[in-house]
């Protein structure tokens, strides 16, 4: 009896430690996978993007210097890259099937993807550095190649990369409209009632997604240019592929998620807003919106108090 009572524990704790030793495995396949894949890269990049996107709107728009370090000041301990990298760690981890990932790594360890990949990375930085007449004009060689714009046009066909970015735009726009309604600084005709907000971005959609192609479209045509058609056309047969694409959709899924829970969560701080399952309330005031669908919280968060 004691020593079947001491095989079923010795059984179960070689459960255990197997079940523990998967999962520690498997944590540190997606750490790899979010490494060679650019998921990182990709976060850091897009947490530049909305914080120097943001200065340089407010900037345009005349808001005065002392405002602008505010907002800027206040919005960064809600962009942590630490934050979005947990947020998608946690994402691939729970989601992402062994079919998938395997055929992840598969990708990111060809030469091809290591090519894309170093393309990819060298573009954003050598963007960066040309002044807008200097890009301008190269650009303006770019799309003169039909054949290679033609195939760039597939590329954003297939990637679906339109239609994973234009919920985080709108609702990036959402907020900004909303933080303009809740401002003493903005003239009062530059500002759109918060009922209105949620309709009026609505509206914007075909205009937005427009601009989100056209500015896929040009920075696919400069960071792939150095890819001959036949790579470029192996690259799309990729992407174009089951896993490929649930790949995708999980990294944006997670992206999207954190920046809006850091949008709403900046917003919530700023301008002493409660966000509530079915409304929005002000101190001591309550208002309905129609903002609350997508600012209630989420069934991820991140910002402050997300560790």
């Amino acid at each position: 009896m004691r020593n079947k009572k001491s095989w079923i524990l010795s059984t179960l704790l070689l459960i255990v430690l197997i079940g523990t030793g998967l999962a520690v495995s498997r944590y540190f396949r997606v750490v790899e996978l979010m490494e060679i894949s650019g998921t990182n890269h990709a976060i850091q990049q897009t947490i530049e993007s909305i914080l120097s996107e943001t200065e340089e709107k407010m900037l345009a728009e005349r808001v005065n210097d002392r405002e602008i370090s505010q907002t800027m000041s206040g919005m960064i301990p809600y962009f942590r890259y630490e934050d979005f990298l947990l947020e998608t760690k946690i994402v691939l981890y729970t989601e992402l099937d062994s079919d998938t990932m395997d055929a992840a790594f598969e990708w990111f360890e060809s030469p091809l993807a290591k090519k894309v990949r170093q393309l990819e990375a060298n573009a954003s930085y050598q963007m960066a550095e040309l002044t807008p007449l200097q890009l301008n004009t190269q650009l303006r060689e770019l799309v003169k190649d039909t054949k290679r714009v033609g195939l760039i046009n597939t590329y954003v066909e297939k990637s679906l990369l339109v239609e994973h970015t234009y919920p985080m735009v709108e609702k990036a726009i959402e907020v900004h409209f909303y933080a303009i309604s809740q401002s003493d600084t903005y003239p009062r005709d530059l500002v759109i009632p918060v009922e209105e907000i949620e309709s009026f971005t609505k509206k914007l959609e075909p205009k937005i997604k427009s601009r989100i192609r056209t500015n896929i479209m040009l920075h696919s045509l400069y960071s792939y240019q150095d890819l001959s058609d036949s790579e470029l056309e192996a690259y799309i047969a990729h992407i174009s592929e089951p896993n490929a694409q649930k790949f995708i959709a999980l990294v944006m899924e997670s992206l999207i998620d954190s920046v809006i829970a850091s949008q709403r969560n900046f917003v919530a701080s700023e301008y002493q807003v409660v966000f509530t399952e079915n409304h929005v309330t002000q101190e001591d005031q309550e208002s309905d919106d129609g903002l609350a669908d997508w600012l209630k919280p989420s069934k991820r968060s991140v910002g402050k108090g997300y560790l």
